[in-house]
């Protein structure tokens, strides 16, 4: 049964008898912006479902936006923006302190992520069914179409290999590269036109969302009251009163953004 959680980090410490604590963090992933038609598929459910938001997703589940958006954050403090006509399912979570796994596919779409630095021996990896894009830094985009993956790194270093792992290209900062019919096209430094539109798409977007969250924010004597009003009415989407007492709110506290 799924649990309805706000996003953020749940950390566990387990006392091991040679006297040293590991971190352990929650292994989901929190849907926290949404816009429009987008539907979840749990594992082992039989039909897609329209979430709310708050509702987490973990191993084995899938999400798609039809005419709309959506946002994930996952445990790790990694960030997800899926745009339009984007399936994704996730294939592995996991997070420690020590090491985490990070394994993301989608057949069609387009997906900005913001990944917290990866520790050695950490993996996070978008798979498509040209390629895999495993990341080396924080920052980039990855567009899903026909026989064709395109990856745009904004910040940090990308390595991209084909389906089977047996070429690899490194993509740099503000570099774009692309896997078409199973050829490996070279890394490219991004054009000021291409750089413009990006911002256009997907910044800017971000920024104005930001702007709305702050005409909006509560007073900090009303944060609290929230936050513990929270924690004591933790909800269960699978439940049919809980269910419709989270669309009430959800209704109420509509949160459109534009990725």
């Amino acid at each position: 049964m799924k649990k309805w959680i706000l996003a953020g980090v749940i950390m566990l410490s387990i006392i091991c008898p040679m006297n040293w604590a590991t971190t352990v963090y929650a292994n989901n992933a929190t849907i926290t912006k949404m816009e429009g038609k987008v539907e979840v598929f749990y594992k082992g459910e039989t039909n897609w479902e329209t979430p709310r938001l708050y509702y987490i997703l973990k191993t084995g589940d899938t999400i798609r936006t039809k005419e709309g958006k959506a946002e994930l954050i996952l445990n790790d403090g990694s960030v997800l923006n899926i745009k339009e006509n984007t399936v994704l399912e996730i294939i592995d979570l996991q997070f420690n302190a020590v090491k985490r796994s990070t394994i993301l596919s989608t057949i069609i779409g387009k997906i900005k992520s913001k990944v917290t630095k990866v520790n050695e021996g950490s993996v996070f990896e978008i798979r498509t069914p040209t390629a895999v894009a495993a990341v080396k830094g924080t920052e980039f985009i990855v567009d899903v179409m026909e026989k064709t993956t395109d990856v745009v790194v904004l910040e940090g270093l990308v390595a991209l290999s084909d389906i089977m792992k047996e070429k690899e290209m490194l993509i740099k900062e503000n570099e774009k590269a692309a896997i078409k019919d199973n050829i490996m096209e070279n890394p490219r430094e991004l054009l000021p036109e291409e750089r413009k539109i990006i911002k256009e798409n997907w910044d800017l977007g971000m920024k104005k969302n930001k702007e709305e969250d702050k005409k909006t924010e509560p007073k900090e004597g009303e944060k609290a009251d929230k936050k513990i009003e929270t924690k004591k009415d933790m909800k269960d989407p699978k439940d049919p009163k809980d269910r419709k007492d989270m669309s009430d709110a959800n209704e109420m506290n509509k949160d459109v953004f534009d990725l």
